[in-house]
């Protein structure tokens, strides 16, 4: 297990002289505003904001782009602002060919909580209808109501207040963002006369062109209580080793030389997953914290690798062990009918054969009784099910 001196500081990378040219190296510039002129309003402090709609109870793996985004401009010595908007909560984005239901206020007002004049007759309804988002919606049969047409006049109001109330000048987003972002920019330079500046940052999508962070339409939430820090380690640990320096360059603050070391362990020795098991650690524990990043590191190896599964605490063994396929049971239940029950063989007769063939283990202890039961359990009513070295599953004795 790697000890606290492993896990990096968030630091400036010394390695660059500027803070765009990091972020390009990091990947994180799909499209700008004028990139000399945002250089050179960069190279003293400014104020810039970055929104995220209050949809869901949690924030999520591609709000934390953002999130890093900003703390990498703080650390440059930037002032960010993060916006939690209630109006846009409300409306959602528009989607290509479907209209987002809208989220009743009450709904809204608790998930802002959790997540921490009109001036339209600047707009003009042309350029509106030119946004990309808008007119894939206008072309589609469901069309877009008003409401969501709206969105990018409510975004583009944001950050119209923003400036006057902070002088902040700078906007960061999604590159799917795009059009709502150049919204606020074009409003501010109407309404006051100044030009201000926009980042937005690429989609993240794996080396196969799939979206990043989806799985079933399930999202890898940043709120522990709806994705574990185990899990999270885990969904870290998993990267493909083409996609494995790239999520080190955005989410987290190792070094450019830090990086391109493990780009190199990655060709030389890409089976010891060092790299993953980096990257595991250093977002796991920016999202959660350094004492839940080790604990998860520990019970991924006493799961998975040599490590002791009576040295873990109990709550996190149990915490572990949800995240696995899993089953209640009572003590004395056989090996045979755990194994089916659980879902790691399909029939008895494969769960005998299992056993026959000495792949079966309660606790990494192997079975080699095909009457065998199960009478006997880790502290926390738990046991740990295996049939081979990576097919696991909890037992819950209550």
């Amino acid at each position: 297990m790697a000890d606290s001196s492993t896990l990096s500081a968030q630091k400036n990378d010394s390695s660059f002289t500027h803070v765009l040219d990091e972020l390009n190296w990091r990947g994180l510039v799909a499209l700008s505003t004028d990139a000399s002129a945002l250089k050179e309003a960069l190279n003293k402090p400014i104020t810039f904001y970055c929104g995220f709609d209050p949809t869901a109870p949690s924030l999520h793996l591609g709000n934390l782009v953002q999130l890093l985004t900003m703390r990498r401009l703080q650390l440059a010595g930037h002032h960010p602002l993060a916006l939690v908007g209630g109006a846009t909560g409300l409306i959602g984005d528009p989607k290509p060919t479907a209209e987002r239901t809208l989220n009743d206020r009450e709904t809204v007002a608790s998930w802002v909580t959790k997540l921490s004049d009109q001036n339209r007759k600047h707009y003009r309804v042309g350029k509106m209808l030119a946004k990309d988002a808008v007119s894939a919606r206008l072309n589609s049969d469901s069309g877009i109501s008003y409401t969501e047409f709206s969105y990018q006049i409510l975004q583009g109001l944001d950050f119209l207040e923003l400036y006057r109330r902070f002088d902040c000048v700078l906007e960061t987003g999604g590159s799917d963002q795009w059009g709502n972002l150049t919204s606020g920019a074009d409003l501010v330079h109407r309404v006051e006369g100044k030009s201000v500046h926009l980042i937005a940052t690429p989609l993240i999508t794996n080396a196969d062109g799939k979206k990043f962070g989806k799985s079933e339409g399930n999202a890898v939430w940043l709120d522990k209580d709806l994705t574990s820090a185990y899990a999270m380690y885990q969904f870290w640990l998993n990267t493909d080793d083409a996609d494995v320096v790239d999520r080190l360059k955005v989410f987290t603050f190792l070094t450019r030389k830090e990086i391109e070391d493990y780009e190199q362990q990655v060709l030389a020795e890409p089976h010891k997953r060092a790299a993953q098991r980096r990257l595991a650690l250093e977002v796991t524990e920016l999202v959660h914290s350094q004492k839940e990043a080790l604990a998860a590191e520990k019970a991924s190896q006493a799961l998975f690798g040599q490590g002791e599964l009576a040295e873990l605490e109990p709550e996190t063994l149990r915490v572990a062990l949800k995240e696995l396929p899993h089953i209640s049971c009572e003590t004395g239940i056989s090996v045979v009918t755990a194994l089916v029950e659980s879902g790691l063989v399909e029939s008895n007769g494969q769960a005998r054969r299992a056993i026959a063939q000495g792949s079966v283990a309660v606790n990494k202890i192997k079975v080699t009784d095909e009457q065998a039961v199960i009478d006997q359990y880790l502290p926390g009513k738990v046991a740990v099910l295996s049939r081979g070295k990576k097919s696991l599953a909890g037992l819950f004795f209550g």
